[in-house]
């Protein structure tokens, strides 16, 4: 178990290690027993649930083959997803808010040994085609068998940088400063949120970030 003091400092020489902007006093982001992570099962749904929003809003697929889809693979979708799945909330107004899950659907694939190929600093949003493909052709059963979720610490290790990195592309925002990095702010944020549930027994809608 790695103390959150050194985890900080290990960050830290990451992103100094970059010439990435960092505050110092930004806080520790807590010990490892103050988390407790998603399990395995509700990991896969949200990635499942991801990939099901995602053929919906891109319109790949037909609403039936859509409808097979989350029955075979009994999707259950968060309350803002459903809504947006039922028509209650405008799909053209509201499908880009679902668009950037992508990369929340790519950093849980990562917690749980989905993908390997993983860049701790995001410079641009991923292709997310080859990891739907994969989440399409796995059944429910062959993920529970091969897949395992990464320890704890590591996991909070990437939180923990996450969480400087997103303060570091804010920051430059709000100060109306060229983030020199390229570090892709909608890709960090959505990074981000996604550690904040998988570290938490939050709802997803119900998920924020701070920094």
């Amino acid at each position: 178990m790695i103390k959150s003091s050194i985890r900080k400092q290990r960050s830290l020489e990451k992103i100094k290690a970059k010439w990435i902007s960092y505050y110092e006093l930004l806080p520790e982001i807590g010990e490892d027993d103050e988390f407790e992570l998603q399990n395995l099962e509700d990991i896969i749904n949200r990635i499942y649930a991801f990939s099901l929003i995602a053929w919906y809003w891109g319109m790949v697929a037909s609403r039936d083959i859509l409808e097979n889809f989350k029955e075979v693979y009994n999707v259950v979708l968060s309350q803002r997803e459903q809504d947006f799945w039922d028509w209650k909330i405008d799909f053209e107004v509201n499908r880009y808010e679902f668009d950037e899950n992508f990369e929340a659907m790519y950093v849980l694939a990562w917690c749980v040994g989905l993908i390997e190929d993983f860049k701790e600093f995001p410079t641009e949003l991923i292709d997310i085609f080859p990891l739907m493909k994969i989440v399409n052709v796995w059944s429910i059963e062959n993920f529970n068998k091969t897949l395992k979720i990464k320890s704890k610490s590591e996991i909070l290790d990437y939180l923990d940088l996450v969480y400087r990195l997103d303060w570091a592309v804010v920051e430059s925002s709000y100060n109306d400063e060229i983030n020199l990095w390229n570090i892709n702010r909608t890709a960090i944020y959505q990074r981000h949120l996604a550690l904040n549930w998988i570290c938490s027994k939050q709802y997803w809608d119900d998920v924020s970030v701070d920094t």
